[in-house]
């Protein structure tokens, strides 16, 4: 009885601190919920917002990713004005054909924001020399970038005619990581060329030294 008792005492002590770490997994799994919630509900917010809300949010995502990509002074423009209230209405559509309709406003729009980045030409504004030479349209969700290439196949096309470049947050971090080894590789070629100049310099100097020690 001893002996069964004290092993009932364990079960009972096991299964309590099961019941407190399920509690506080339970606990942390709501609380998660909760801020998916609010970061849901936040986005909403967002998207459905003025112009100035839509485009605070969407620098806010733009600088999330600019702190981790390691460029050194030189100019990238990277548009993130961001208006995605049609592709929003595209997700809450009650049939296809209003989410169609919607998509096609979608792309419709991102056209137009690339032909109006086009024809500003920021690159050109900011002196190509020590800027990439073209503008990147930084779109926030990956959802709202596909949703918008897949409505309009032209669209990336028509983009990169006017000198426009499509970015999501997965693909701007390896666009800029490229523009900064080409630049990188640009700068170690020109040092090459000035050194392979100034070699050059030497040995006509040398050579002219030795034509004149030949003639004395």
């Amino acid at each position: 009885l001893q002996e069964f008792r004290g092993r009932v005492d364990v079960l009972y002590a096991e299964e309590a601190r099961e019941r407190a770490s399920l509690l506080g997994a339970v606990g942390e799994l709501k609380t998660l919920n909760q801020d998916m919630a609010s970061q849901a509900a936040a986005l909403t917010n967002a998207l459905k917002g003025n112009a100035k809300v839509r485009g605070d949010w969407g620098e806010l995502m733009l600088d999330n990713v600019l702190r981790g990509s390691g460029l050194d002074q030189r100019s990238i423009v990277v548009d993130s004005k961001v208006n995605l209230v049609a592709w929003q209405e595209a997700m809450n559509a009650v049939t296809p054909e209003l989410g169609s309709d919607a998509l096609l406003r979608h792309a419709t729009a991102l056209r137009a924001h690339v032909r109006d980045l086009g024809v500003r030409n920021y690159p050109k504004a900011m002196g190509y020399e020590e800027t990439l030479d073209v503008t990147i349209a930084f779109v926030p969700i990956e959802g709202a970038l596909s949703a918008a290439l897949s409505t309009d196949p032209s669209l990336q096309t028509y983009a990169f005619d006017n000198k426009v470049v499509f970015a999501s947050p997965n693909t701007l971090m390896a666009l800029l990581r490229v523009a900064e080894r080409l630049w990188t590789r640009d700068k170690v070629q020109k040092q090459a060329l000035q050194i392979s100049d100034a070699g050059g310099l030497v040995l006509d100097a040398l050579m002219a030294f030795l034509a004149d020690f030949n003639n004395v």
